[in-house]
């Protein structure tokens, strides 16, 4: 019976000491406004064609005036409906002032590029599954705070 209970303490201990460890919920995270804006805010384009680095470019001046380069980075969406939907809505939050037709156009056509080069991959699902957790931890983390914020 003892020699049972040692066993059981002793792998509740290891398992605990072995699982891995959340990171404390920085200033940045507690900014987030979506999943999406927990990711990284930049993409490696050095293998992109030299279309893609420019329309990237652009994305880069017009797409970060209004919120982080880490939500359409890390956003879900690959198909060209639906970035093509996002880039008009975004655009017409600016007034339709933001994007000529043609720069809405290389912005959408950089969008589903990177899309089938990044996004395909089982890493960037499970990224967003990781994003997904620390959002929510980040959502609890505003509702225990909300009380004391009066």
């Amino acid at each position: 019976m003892r020699r049972g209970l040692f066993w059981a303490v002793l792998a509740a201990a290891l398992t605990s000491a072995c699982a891995p460890q959340e990171r404390p919920l920085t200033e940045e995270d507690m900014k987030a406004q979506f999943a999406w804006d927990l990711g990284p805010n930049t993409i490696e384009i050095y293998a992109y064609p030299a279309d893609k680095k420019d329309d990237y470019a652009l994305f880069r001046s017009r797409c970060s005036r209004c919120h982080t380069l880490a939500r359409p980075i890390n956003a879900p969406y690959a198909s060209r409906e639906n970035w093509t939907e996002y880039v008009k809505k975004m655009n017409k939050r600016s007034g339709n002032v933001l994007l000529a037709a043609d720069e809405e156009k290389r912005i959408v056509d950089f969008l589903v590029f990177d899309a089938k080069q990044r996004k395909t991959k089982p890493e960037f699902q499970a990224e967003g599954k990781q994003r997904d957790e620390l959002f929510e931890r980040v959502k609890e983390a505003r509702a225990a705070a909300a009380p004391n914020q009066k």
